[in-house]
């Protein structure tokens, strides 16, 4: 049986760090490894995870919240206002509702700096940058094995980003 991450302890994540494409790799693996046996698994149900996007982004943020979904999780795309980073006091606050209200919060087209703030003060994970590595998602897809049709190997990753980013 596959095993896939567990929830963190909280604990305050200093430093968002990018995916691990190899890691991710793995994931899908394991992913394509679990039971046919018909039940569907849904390794992340009850979770729930924030979509934090600034203006702009979300090409890939449909196909991540899917993925999300499909895994159980419950999934909610959150526009980045353009205060969230104004000032310490208002990232911190922001941390610290988006602690109570997630398990996890990935960011996508929100500046580096803020990413930073938030991760330091959440008591949940905060990443970054798994959102727009979906767009390598064909590409990985291609080196996993198997016979998978490429639209199941596409899923499998898209839904190993979502597992690692909750990590």
């Amino acid at each position: 049986m596959p095993s896939f991450p567990k929830p963190p302890a909280a604990k305050h994540h200093l430093s968002p760090k990018p995916p691990d494409l190899g890691a991710v790799l793995s994931c899908a693996r394991r992913l394509g490894h679990a039971p046919a046996s018909g039940a569907q698994r849904l390794p992340l149900k009850g979770r729930n995870l924030g979509l934090l996007c600034g203006n702009g982004q979300g090409a890939h943020v449909e196909a991540f919240q899917q993925a999300a979904t499909e895994l159980g999780a419950r999934a909610a795309v959150l526009a980045a206002s353009r205060t969230l980073g104004s000032t310490p006091q208002t990232t911190e606050e922001a941390a610290r509702l988006l602690s109570r209200l997630y398990d996890a919060v990935t960011c996508d087209g929100v500046p580096d700096q803020v990413v930073d703030a938030l991760a330091r003060t959440a008591t949940i994970p905060v990443t970054n940058g798994y959102i727009a590595a979906a767009a390598q998602a064909a590409t990985l897809a291609a080196r996993l094995d198997g016979a998978d049709a490429p639209q199941h190997g596409h899923r499998r990753i898209l839904q190993a980003l979502v597992l690692q980013s909750m990590c």
